[in-house]
């Protein structure tokens, strides 16, 4: 099965758990960008509930699109105002450093945190300019730790995250993995569409830090799940 999927920011657990039902996954490249959604913000559980941690962006078009390995050449082109690709990650607020200690605050004491924090810091380093690389290259180490064997890659035309489409030719240089025996169904998997904006989905209860104060918060960051579970979050996904 192969779908298109909204670019995020440390997602949401129900995107990453139709991401892992998927064989290959398109990342849209040519939609325009949403304010208010899960494309720069992510959603983490704190002793006093949920945080809300943004990634602030400048809404300037560039001369051309991102020039990085993460970007395939065609979208290397003169690009339109506020189309996702083009968007630089503002430094504004010190968010890297900001959203890092958040995330200290929150998961220091969780289980796994220890064990992943040299794989997740390097993303609150300034390694990136533009917003479409950084979340590409979370989602690609997402899928690592996590054991999700879809092929990523970037969407070469604009195809709206409705349905699922026919492969679009490769645009990584990673081929694309033979096909895989499909993941469960699993009717508690939101719309693709719900993701323009946060979304509780109900699901089975995780073990989660902070639970005997703020109860079970679902749907949050997939770094909760990562961060409470470790290798067992794949099953959570299924």
């Amino acid at each position: 099965m192969t779908i298109v999927l909204p670019t995020t920011y440390f997602g949401p657990i129900s995107w990453y758990r139709q991401l892992n039902a998927a064989d290959i996954c398109y990342i849209d490249a040519c939609e325009p960008f949403r304010k208010r959604t899960f494309r720069n913000r992510c959603e983490i559980a704190t002793p006093n509930g949920r945080q809300t941690l943004t990634v602030p962006v400048e809404h300037k078009a560039p001369l051309s699109s991102p020039d990085s390995n993460l970007v395939p050449p065609y979208l290397r082109t003169p690009a339109p105002r506020n189309v996702i690709t083009s968007l630089r990650i503002s430094e504004h607020n010190k968010w890297r450093h900001v959203h890092w200690q958040a995330l200290e605050t929150a998961y220091g004491n969780s289980p796994f945190f220890d064990y992943y924090v040299d794989d997740i810091r390097p993303f609150f380093e300034p390694h990136w300019e533009y917003l479409f690389d950084l979340n590409l290259a979370i989602i690609r180490k997402m899928c690592e730790l996590l054991q999700i064997e879809t092929f990523v890659a970037p969407s070469k035309s604009n195809l709206a995250p409705s349905h699922p489409r026919t492969p679009a030719p490769s645009n990584s240089n990673l081929a694309p993995p033979h096909p895989r025996t499909p993941a469960p169904s699993n009717s508690n998997l939101s719309p693709l569409s719900s993701l323009l904006s946060p979304q509780i989905v109900p699901r089975n209860n995780y073990y989660q830090t902070h639970a005997h104060r703020t109860g079970f918060l679902p749907d949050l960051s997939i770094l909760d799940l990562l961060f409470n579970m470790g290798n067992e979050s794949i099953l959570y996904l299924l």
